[in-house]
């Protein structure tokens, strides 16, 4: 089920609720399926709910992904952990999403807010740096998942 159809799926019924369940049911029938826990988890995310999310993403590790699908698992279960205050457990998936794609945007973004929020002023400019050189924020890019 892409993500398109999911999104379909919320707009025809109003019903995220209806759209979660319908991921679960593909989880529980493709459990192997990445895609399917990367979906429900920004679904959860968008609820504010990282703890539900964190159970589709650790086992979404486990599942065969494209590097920048990893990536991306990374990155959300960075988001996750750091809506759950486990800031260094998030610096630690950002910087796995840059082992795999160095100039991921939204990892760069983010190692730079946690340096910030962690008084490391140093390291957030010096993240800030090495995400503009992707060229300047802007509302559009400034988490993109590419």
């Amino acid at each position: 089920m892409s993500q398109a159809r999911l999104n379909e799926i919320v707009r025809y019924t109003g019903d995220a609720d209806a759209a979660l369940d319908k991921l679960e049911r593909a989880i529980a029938f493709k459990p192997d399926e990445a895609i399917y826990r990367r979906v429900a988890a920004k679904m959860l995310l968008r609820r504010a709910e990282p703890a539900a999310a964190t159970k589709h993403l650790a086992p979404a590790l486990e599942c065969v992904q494209s590097p920048s699908e990893l990536a991306q698992t990374h990155l959300l279960l960075g988001f996750a952990n750091d809506l759950l205050g486990n800031r260094g457990e998030a610096m630690k998936c950002y910087q796995e999403a840059l082992k795999i794609k160095p100039d991921y945007g939204s990892a760069l973004f983010n190692m730079a807010c946690l340096a910030s929020l962690t008084g490391d002023k140093k390291g957030c400019q010096n993240w800030l740096e090495k995400r503009m050189e992707r060229g300047p924020l802007t509302e559009e890019n400034i988490n993109d998942s590419d």
